[in-house]
């Protein structure tokens, strides 16, 4: 595993196993990132010369939206395809209690706004 600042295009990712983020909280995390930046690298998958996205897909749209060219990634050097999926679905499902109301005014107090 290492990090490394990797170009957006070079990433390849299929559809989650989960739905995306709804177009308000997509708009905010677009806001979060213009505002603070990147605070959680995306993670990929490096199998053979390519890497596919594990985590940070809504991240990685958002990016996307500003117009970033370059984020920094953790690459997993894991070649079998079947750990990623695993990965990606294991992450999805410990975020999921922490999604819509609960980190919205965690974040809101935090913050303040």
């Amino acid at each position: 595993m290492y990090v490394t600042l990797m170009k957006l295009d070079q990433i390849h990712y299929e559809e989650g196993f989960f739905e995306p983020l709804n177009e308000s909280e997509f708009e905010e995390l677009v806001e979060s990132i213009r505002n603070f930046g990147l605070i959680y690298p995306l993670t990929v998958q490096k199998i053979s010369d390519k890497f596919y996205l594990i985590d940070g897909r809504n991240r990685l749209r958002a990016l996307k939206r500003l117009g970033v060219e370059i984020a920094p990634v953790i690459v997993l050097e894991n070649e079998d395809a079947r750990f990623g999926n695993v990965l990606q679905y294991d992450l999805e499902l410990c975020r999921r209690p922490l999604m819509k109301k609960r980190r919205r005014s965690r974040l809101r107090k935090e913050m303040s706004y």
